[in-house]
């Protein structure tokens, strides 16, 4: 866990910046109360993550930080990130414009990528993350 936190420190950076990039592309071609609520669901769960993150260090310098109810914790906060995206995935997708569909394709497996490389010492996270940023978007794919 502590593997974890000093690479998803770093990494925890990357969905709001990338979510702003990809609001910047998509705007005027999604509605924007959508675009809205998913940037601050993105927004928020990093937040969470960071929150996280620092409890965990002072947990840790207590002496704490190997307790179980950390790993529940990791597990939750990353699948808070993964949907997030996932939403995102499913809410600013749209029918007729591949361009669109190739940026959000493109950002969330993108997305997917970077958490196995940033998540990869803790395997839970990085599957509790992966399944809901990519389920929503390869049913839609699919579909």
């Amino acid at each position: 866990m502590i593997a974890l936190t000093r690479q998803s420190r770093l990494s925890n950076v990357v969905p709001p910046v990338n979510s702003v990039i990809l609001g910047i592309l998509l705007w005027g071609n999604v509605p924007s109360s959508a675009l809205i609520v998913w940037l601050a669901l993105v927004w928020a769960s990093s937040a969470l993550r960071w929150t996280t993150y620092r409890r965990f260090d002072a947990a840790v310098k207590s002496g704490r930080g190997y307790e179980d109810h950390w790993r529940t914790i990791w597990i939750g906060v990353h699948f808070a990130s993964g949907v997030a995206w996932g939403i995102g995935s499913i809410i600013l997708f749209t029918q007729d414009n591949f361009l669109i569909q190739a940026y959000l394709v493109i950002f969330v497996l993108g997305m997917g990528a970077g958490a196995a490389a940033s998540f990869a010492p803790y395997f839970s996270p990085l599957v509790a993350y992966l399944i809901p940023l990519t389920v929503p978007i390869a049913g839609i794919l699919v579909a």
